[in-house]
């Protein structure tokens, strides 16, 4: 496997919003109420909403991804003019056949040929930490989410260590994070990787208020 970690830009917004709402529900939509679950990701993963973070300055997006030798026929909504990058294109889910004729919008649209499939996502962004951070000077890893089937691969480490490494080039001197209490995989691999538990707090899921444990890594 072949990863490629990259920073988000604006027009991400939609691609970071249906990745997010994905993963997310995957990781906790059976251990969880349906209408809290629906209630959070209407709320957390609008494209309005991600477009905000997006532009909120202190919040950074990392989008991890995967290079295959095979390419595969994607169909993109196009902002700007031909000297447009890869970076401002916005991907949508719907994937298209090899060669297949497709009608498509007058010059809003396009067909490219994409070898890169979006495996994985964090967010970094600089939030007022709860009383068991000691350190002022610290940057919250708000969120980090790997595809199911891409998991046990190395994504999730080689993320955290992006981010890790993009909180100290900005100058932070702690990373810190919350995790539910019950996901005991993503607790081991953070523990694993030099975080340190330091206490608790609270996460609101619709109308349901859990717990998260909150660990912390000195940078």
């Amino acid at each position: 496997m072949t990863l490629t970690i990259r920073k988000a830009s604006k027009n991400d917004d939609a691609v970071i919003a249906a990745f997010g709402r994905k993963t997310f529900e995957t990781a906790f939509g059976s251990e969880n109420d349906p209408d809290d679950m629906q209630a959070y990701l209407e709320d957390a993963f609008s494209e309005a909403q991600i477009a905000r973070e997006l532009k909120t300055p202190g919040t950074t997006f990392l989008l991890a991804y995967n290079k295959s030798h095979l390419k595969k026929r994607v169909l993109v909504e196009v902002h700007g003019g031909p000297e447009l990058q890869p970076a401002g294109i916005r991907q949508h889910s719907e994937e298209l056949k090899q060669g297949a004729n497709t009608e498509i919008g007058p010059k809003n649209y396009c067909e490219i040929a994409s070898n890169e499939t979006l495996v994985g996502y964090a967010k970094l962004q600089k939030s007022l930490p709860p009383a068991c951070i000691r350190e002022s000077n610290a940057m919250e890893l708000g969120r980090l989410y790997v595809t199911a089937h891409h998991m046990g691969k190395g994504i999730g480490s080689q993320l955290i260590q992006a981010c890790v490494d993009e909180a100290s080039r900005q100058g932070y001197k702690t990373v810190w994070l919350g995790v539910w209490k019950r996901n005991f995989r993503a607790q081991a691999l953070y523990e694993r990787l030099g975080f340190v538990r330091v206490g608790t707090k609270t996460f609101v899921l619709g109308a349901d208020v859990q717990q998260d444990l909150v660990y912390a890594k000195p940078l």
